[in-house]
């Protein structure tokens, strides 16, 4: 399997998978695999055989060829879009959080030199 098939596969079997609110150890059981197993097809490490597939795409609501990112899964491209605007949101929170704390040690010095 080709490299870049293999690591959109891993992606979206992630992503499908928490997009559903599934655990690795709940996909695990459902399927009648380890968490390890599932945790490997994540990381792109290993990838599942033909009816692990079929099961997991029972499980996840879409068809083999959007597991594999043949064909869109609009669901999942929507639920990704979601995903990355929240992470960006967070990190300017981060850089937001940062300023203020250097303002507020710049304001405290100041006034520590005051007194």
């Amino acid at each position: 399997m080709d490299k870049s098939v293999k690591r959109l596969m891993a992606y979206y079997i992630r992503m499908l998978r928490t997009m559903r609110g599934f655990t690795q150890q709940d996909v695990a059981s459902k399927i009648g695999k380890t968490t390890n197993a599932i945790s490997n097809w994540e990381l792109g490490n290993t990838s599942p055989p033909v009816d692990d597939m079929v099961e997991m795409c029972k499980l996840f609501k879409v068809t083999p060829n959007q597991i594999m990112g043949w064909d869109e899964c609009p669901e999942l491209m929507d639920y990704i879009a979601q995903t990355e605007d929240a992470a960006q949101k967070v990190e300017e929170l981060k850089k937001q959080k940062e300023e203020i704390e250097k303002q507020i040690k710049s304001y405290t010095e100041l006034m520590n030199r005051k007194n």
